[in-house]
């Protein structure tokens, strides 16, 4: 009984640290990550050229996030470009539903009058219903759309600051990074400092290994993205590629959220080869996804498939796309600090 109340009061603990961390601490967190980025680039600099660490801690934290932000202002205003390359070409695309519906209507009333008597009013009510919903969808889909973007907007300023507050913490961290660490250290016991080494070891070790696997894994999407946009003769192929390739290293989103849409507008537009070789494509893509993966991490190494799901979903819960990216990485390295010995969470 004292051990189920120390592992739930555990849990509790960890629930209530995930909370903390995602609603007030998360920037802090991101600056003592990329502290620890800059670390061994600021001791070497010292060391061999004597240059001092305010100045590499300021080198250090534009690189991070000057190349960072370039990076996504680049993802993002070609994204625009691109979307609005597909909106531009969507009335063409979509030319043939009208007809196809209409013809699908026919079928359907036709099927109705040969139906029973009784069944007639039911089925004529869900037939009107769904003519209804699908005659709605483009005004639903244009206002969920401004509502997205008028959040993204409105949420802006907040973005801002949070990236000013990390950036600044990673500047002053960086700066006096043997300090804040010598501080942390002068607070624990020695036996908890030295299981903290360890521990840290096994989670970089891990995430190490991680970042190689998904790094290998979203190369392979990518080779296969592009030969696949080269072929379909798609505008910007390899900028095409690397943005799929980015969703499908997210959690729960895959290739599949692009291509199979993509294939059944093809699909409804008639161009049938295209959507046979975007489906082939899919496919290819998550066979060659779920051969390599288990290679890479290595088989039942990872948490069980349940538990991650349910770290995504907690992730979205508490932390949005950030979380569903954040959660499952964290119990990775929880697995691993528990199988290592460090900590004892369950059986």
């Amino acid at each position: 009984m004292k051990n189920r109340l120390k592992r739930l009061a555990i849990f509790a603990a960890a629930a209530l640290c995930c909370w903390l961390t995602f609603s007030y601490l998360m920037p802090f967190i991101i600056a003592w990550c990329a502290a620890l980025i800059i670390e061994p680039a600021s001791k070497y600099l010292k060391k061999k050229y004597k240059i001092r660490r305010g100045f590499t801690a300021a080198l250090g934290t534009v690189t991070i996030f000057g190349g960072f932000g370039a990076v996504i202002f680049l993802i993002i205003w070609r994204g625009i470009l691109w979307l609005a390359e597909i909106i531009k070409a969507l009335p063409q695309k979509l030319s043939g539903i009208p007809q196809l519906l209409n013809a699908a209507e026919e079928r359907l009333y036709g099927f109705i009058i040969a139906a029973p008597p009784e069944f007639q009013d039911f089925l004529i009510n869900a037939a009107d219903k769904i003519n209804d919903g699908l005659t709605a969808l483009p005004a639903r889909l244009y206002e969920r759309l401004m509502g997205f973007l008028g959040s993204a907007f409105s949420s802006a300023p907040k973005i801002i600051l949070f990236i000013i507050a990390s950036a600044i913490g990673t500047f002053f961290l960086s700066a006096g990074f043997d300090e804040a660490r010598a501080f942390i250290k002068r607070q624990l016991p020695e036996d908890i400092n030295n299981k903290l080494e360890g521990a840290s070891r096994e989670a970089a070790a891990a995430l190490k290994r991680w970042a190689g696997s998904e790094l290998t894994l979203v190369g392979a999407t990518f080779i296969q993205l592009t030969l696949l946009f080269i072929i379909l003769r798609v505008k910007n192929p390899v900028f095409a590629a690397i943005a799929v390739s980015l969703i499908d290293a997210l959690p729960v989103l895959g290739t599949g959220t692009i291509l199979i849409p993509w294939a059944l507008t093809e699909a409804v537009s008639r161009h049938m080869n295209r959507a046979v070789i975007l489906i082939a494509a899919y496919l290819s893509i998550a066979a060659v996804r779920s051969f390599l993966e288990p290679k890479l991490l290595g088989e039942g190494r990872g948490p069980h498939p349940a538990a991650s799901l349910l770290a995504i979903w907690l992730g979205f819960r508490l932390g949005g796309v950030w979380g569903m990216v954040l959660f499952p990485i964290g119990l990775m390295i929880i697995k691993r600090l528990h199988d290592s010995g460090y900590i004892r969470l369950w059986r």
